[in-house]
């Protein structure tokens, strides 16, 4: 219910890139950092994302990669998802044949992934409070214990959660975004 095929594809694709950059990022915390600093798209610049990701002793970016690797398509494809209307974004998770334990732990470090992404990207701005209370739902769910939520959990729950999440991200890429184009367009 959480990740269809070509998304869990996905996710063990950059997973292994990941683990071929030698980073200690998990994609589900990459792709959570990516949603996060994509909230504001005016300030986003990959090469810091991709910083982040690999962190700063890398020698790399993202320039170094192929269009098809799979770095590449997890940003284009989230880009292309935030910009589409029909609320389409999928969050890069594993697949549902994984314990869910692991989709539990997961869906947390993609929160924890998200909120840094996001701070990043606002800094000091303010939010409404249904912004606010998003992040802190956020926050609550980056500091899930898969292992006990999993057997209070069920797949249904699960899901629901993955839902909230994925609206929740798409509501504060809106309230963001929309904010930056207006401070941008006042200031011009």
């Amino acid at each position: 219910m959480s990740a269809k095929p070509d998304e869990s594809s996905l996710y063990l694709d950059v997973t292994a890139a990941l683990s071929t950059l030698a980073s200690d990022m998990e994609a589900a915390e990459a792709h959570g950092m990516l949603c996060g600093m994509l909230c504001d798209p005016h300030r986003f610049k990959p090469n810091d994302w991709f910083t982040q990701v690999l962190g700063t002793e890398s020698d790399k970016n993202l320039g170094d990669f192929a269009l098809d690797s799979p770095l590449m398509r997890m940003m284009a494809g989230t880009l292309r998802e935030l910009s589409d209307a029909s609320f389409s974004l999928r969050l890069i998770l594993p697949a549902d044949d994984e314990p869910l334990a692991a989709r539990t732990a997961a869906l947390g470090t993609w929160c924890r992934g998200f909120l840094v992404g996001i701070g990043l990207q606002i800094g000091d701005r303010s939010l409404t409070e249904e912004g606010r209370e998003l992040l802190q739902d956020f926050v609550q769910i980056s500091r899930v214990n898969p292992n006990e939520s999993a057997s209070e959990l069920g797949e249904r729950d699960f899901f629901d959660v993955v839902e909230y999440v994925r609206i929740g991200a798409l509501a504060l890429h809106a309230e963001v975004s929309e904010h930056a184009a207006a401070s941008s367009s006042s200031i011009h």
